[in-house]
């Protein structure tokens, strides 16, 4: 496989959102099998001034497939709808969201690679290239928000496990 920006950056994101589909539906189960509300656990936070789990899981999607679209757009910016609000919901979405990802062609990551992507939040603006934005920015975020979404599940004493969080590793045949 030739190095390239679509090959650094989303198998990654798929292999990402993937296992955080695995956590979601792990925790379902958890929650089914204890009786528990699973719709209960979208408003948890790791602490008090963090992002409930629901927000977190909606990065999951505006990190990779929004992201994406950003480059085409010369521009990413926060989120314009809402997160789910139902547990369902947010499992729909991140399926939709690697379905997306697998549909995405090289060259729309590749053909940006060294265009101008401006990320506004606020009066806040920062200027990348296609690269810088996405191996500095989407990708640490992406990150961030699925081991958030992670330590919310684990803390809520859904029995994930490291491989759970990591997902089906690219591992080279015999």
């Amino acid at each position: 496989m030739t190095l390239s920006l679509y090959n650094a950056i989303v198998p990654g994101f798929i292999r990402t959102v993937n296992a955080s589909i695995v956590c979601l539906e792990k925790a379902e189960a958890h929650y089914a099998s204890t009786g528990q509300d699973i719709n209960a656990v979208m408003s948890e936070r790791l602490v008090e001034d963090m992002l409930p789990m629901n927000v977190q899981i909606m990065f999951l999607r505006h990190h990779t497939v929004t992201a994406i679209k950003g480059l085409e757009a010369g521009r990413f910016t926060t989120p314009a709808s809402p997160p789910a609000d139902t547990f369902e919901a947010a499992i729909n979405d991140l399926k939709t969201t690697s379905e997306t990802l697998a549909k995405t062609l090289p060259h729309q990551v590749d053909d940006y690679a060294d265009k101008p992507v401006l990320f506004e939040f606020g009066e806040m603006k920062i200027p990348f290239t296609g690269t810088g934005f996405l191996m500095s920015f989407s990708l640490p975020n992406l990150h961030f928000h699925a081991t958030t979404m992670y330590d919310i599940l684990r803390i809520k004493g859904v029995p994930l496990s490291k491989r759970d969080y990591l997902g089906a590793m690219d591992i080279a045949a015999p």
